[in-house]
């Protein structure tokens, strides 16, 4: 489906009319038009060598109310005009109904007439270039509002994380000067399960970040961790309580949770265009022994969970049934455990590429 953009339309006025031109050639379907009182809507299809089939589209929606019955309209060779006649006789303020900034939309200033009548002033060439560069002003404005509301809202989800993984941090901290006989580290489960659980869903926002374009970098990064988090967070763990009790959890969730406090302060400073070299090089060596312990601690954790999940059968769909369709769960963690160890090092060659980029090839220099 090609993709729907907005022509660039040029309009003027006189006391009677309001002149439309619509900048569009090639036309391979359409224009389809429609002009009532309060608007005009258009759409049509080009085609060119360079850009190829593209969709545009666009509605008006008038200042003041136009007689549609004497409005006219033609296609020619390189653009569509328009004629739409006024009910009344009087200048506009604005040709539109919404006193907003349309950056598709220009001042057409060989069509922009005004009264020669001595009791009113004909604005100069010079004041319709103010008048333009005004609204381009406005343009820029908008765009500037919208920046501002993505760095705040980005610095806020990084500071929530960043809390949040703080209190992980505590948590595992904490469960280590419990006493117990099953032993402190085989606490962590039970200690951090709800914070880390509400980090986990909230780090899925990441992924929709990159698609919205809120984040730069391939989405194929985060997507990865996310996903491999979240199945061994709620899919493995949780669904299997005897797997709560295992010390290995201390080790997964203290390399998961020390990268993200350490990667959340370092975007927090990156929008607020603010470096601290020190952080830099946190960010991009820190993962480099943790991204290994989470990987290990992970796999221990699956292997141990294989022979749970051939017992109980969870997750597991058997035959016959509905579908005609069957599933078992432990041969998937099998192969989840290779695709583990692929993703890892996927994970490792493009924190690498980053570090060498970040920090060049040599020792950095810490100031």
């Amino acid at each position: 489906m090609a993709e729907v953009k907005k022509p660039t339309v040029f309009w003027g006025q006189n006391k009677s009319q309001i002149s439309l031109k619509v900048d569009l050639q090639n036309i391979i379907d359409g224009p389809n038009v429609e002009i009532t009182e309060d608007k005009v809507t258009f759409s049509a299809t080009t085609r060119s060598p360079n850009n190829g089939i593209n969709k545009y589209e666009f509605e008006i929606v008038f200042y003041l109310p136009i007689d549609p019955e004497n409005s006219t309209w033609q296609a020619k060779p390189l653009n569509v005009l328009f004629d739409l006649r006024k009910v009344g006789e009087e200048t506009w303020q604005r040709l539109t109904f919404e006193q907003k900034k349309l950056f598709w939309l220009k001042i057409d200033f060989d069509k922009v007439h005004y009264s020669d009548s001595e009791d009113e002033k004909k604005p100069s060439f010079e004041d319709l270039r103010k008048l333009d560069d005004l609204l381009k002003d406005n343009k820029e404005a908008d765009k500037s509002s919208k920046i501002k509301f993505r760095i705040v809202y980005l610095f806020l989800f990084s500071m929530f994380q960043w809390i949040g993984y703080n209190y992980v941090i505590l948590g595992l901290f904490a469960c280590m000067s419990v006493k117990s006989s099953e032993g402190s580290l085989n606490l962590a489960y039970k200690f951090v399960e709800k914070p880390l659980k509400l980090c986990q869903i909230a780090s899925c926002m990441e992924i929709v970040h990159s698609l919205l374009g809120l984040t730069k970098g391939s989405i194929v990064a985060p997507l990865m961790q996310v996903f491999g988090r979240n199945f061994a967070l709620f899919v493995v763990l949780s669904s299997e309580e005897r797997l709560h009790n295992n010390s290995l959890n201390w080790y997964l969730f203290f390399a998961w949770s020390i990268v993200e406090a350490v990667r959340f302060p370092y975007y927090m400073f990156t929008l607020l265009k603010k470096e601290y070299k020190w952080l830099t090089w946190l960010r991009y060596t820190i993962w480099i022994p943790l991204y290994s312990m989470g990987g290990v601690s992970e796999a221990l954790l699956f292997l141990r969970a294989i022979s749970y999940f051939e017992e109980t059968e969870k997750w597991s769909i058997s035959l016959p049934n509905v579908f005609n369709f069957s599933f078992y769960f432990p041969y998937y963690l099998k192969v989840h455990l290779v695709g583990l160890f692929i993703g890892i090092s996927f994970l490792m060659k493009h924190m690498m590429v980053a570090r060498k980029k970040k920090l060049g090839g040599g020792k950095a220099k810490l100031h």
